[in-house]
């Protein structure tokens, strides 16, 4: 299980498919289509969105943009996108 917070909702997603990006959940799963899928290589900035993830050390949430074409999945478990 894979648990996520999509803007502000708490998601469970069961046996997320390992192949799967963070774009392709946004769009075809979640039906976000604000998030734009361009040249699928990281380059343009179209699907840039902001992940946060809790870093233990500091004890602190951290953001970043990430861009989505390029994140798998299922390298987001915990994070607020």
């Amino acid at each position: 299980v894979l648990c996520i917070t999509l803007n502000g909702e708490s998601l469970e997603i069961c046996r997320p498919d390992p192949r799967m990006t963070l774009i392709e959940y946004l769009r075809d799963t979640a039906k976000l289509t604000g998030t734009k899928r361009s040249c699928l290589q990281g380059g343009c900035g179209a699907c840039l969105v902001v992940a946060q993830r809790y870093d233990w050390s500091t004890r602190q949430w951290v953001s970043k943009s990430v861009n989505s074409c390029l994140k798998p999945l299922t390298s987001c478990d915990g994070m607020i996108i």
